[in-house]
């Protein structure tokens, strides 16, 4: 077992591969896909970024990787065959000792990157809705749900989001970060929602359309007012108004370790569609 380089002659067994990568991890990039749009001094370092894995004569397998700070990121490998003891063998022949890896968890990954020694250390948890009825809702006294008015509440909203996802290893949103945000083609006229205690702004939810699904993102009550219903009646009316506009089904994201937003997330109807993990390992 070796590695060797990517070159013209392994091209069609490398492309073979390639097609098939998405069998280990639907999140693997596809490298030919980023090759082709590239220049011919990018595709230069990109042929640097690969190795292949030979075995018995033959290719079987690939790695494509980026080294940054000593730390090698997988942006895509496969073994056909998907067997542990030669994923295990590929990650001990380059010369590397911290990897790190993106993967959309299923039951082969899963086994092998533990076999080898991977650790999650975070992860997004993708889950659905299926929109078929208007949700019944019981209001709350001085609670109202609001667009936000461009060029106007830019400010309010970045305040609110720092105050939703206020963390310690995030940096904080600027409003010219709103500013970009509002120009992106995800954006949905009109998908930019506040909800108001007698005018006091205490939670922000957006509705995007990301790869074709429409999707809520954003989504949060500051903390003062978490715990007292807001966040289900909140969410709840932003089903309605997807309701309204004929959405058929709806997507949201949450850190796999936000319990307390997942329960609330089942509780309103969604259910897990996909679980995507930051792997590390080191040797």
């Amino acid at each position: 077992m070796s590695l060797v380089d990517f070159k013209k002659n392994n091209m069609r067994y490398f492309k073979e591969l390639n097609n098939k990568s998405y069998i280990f991890n639907k999140k693997n990039n596809d490298f030919f896909k980023t090759y082709d749009e590239s220049s011919f001094t990018k595709r230069i370092i990109l042929k640097k970024q690969v190795k292949l894995l030979k075995c018995s004569g033959e290719i079987s397998g690939f790695i494509w990787y980026e080294v940054n700070n000593d730390i090698v990121t997988i942006n895509s490998m496969y073994v056909d065959g998907n067997k542990s003891e030669l994923y295990k063998e590929f990650i001990n022949l380059i010369e590397a000792e911290y990897f790190q890896y993106y993967c959309e968890k299923n039951d082969i990954n899963l086994t092998i990157l533990n076999d080898i020694g991977f650790t999650k250390r975070e992860g997004n948890l993708v889950l659905k809705k299926k929109i078929e009825n208007r949700v019944k809702t019981s209001p709350l006294k001085d609670i109202w749900i609001r667009t936000l008015i461009k060029g106007k509440d830019e400010a309010i909203r970045c305040r609110i989001q720092n105050e939703i996802f206020d963390n310690k290893n995030r940096i904080p949103l600027t409003i010219n970060d709103i500013y970009f945000d509002e120009i992106q083609d995800y954006c949905i006229e009109g998908g930019s929602l506040f909800i108001e205690n007698r005018k006091e702004v205490i939670g922000y939810g957006q509705i995007i359309l990301e790869h074709g699904r429409v999707t809520i993102v954003n989504f949060g009550i500051i903390s003062n007012y978490r715990g007292l219903g807001y966040g289900e009646l909140f969410i709840n009316e932003l089903i309605n108004i997807l309701y309204n506009k004929n959405c058929k089904e709806v997507y949201i994201k949450v850190d796999s370790r936000n319990i307390k937003a997942y329960n609330l997330y089942k509780k309103v109807g969604f259910n897990l569609e996909k679980e995507i993990n930051l792997y590390k390992f080191k040797k």
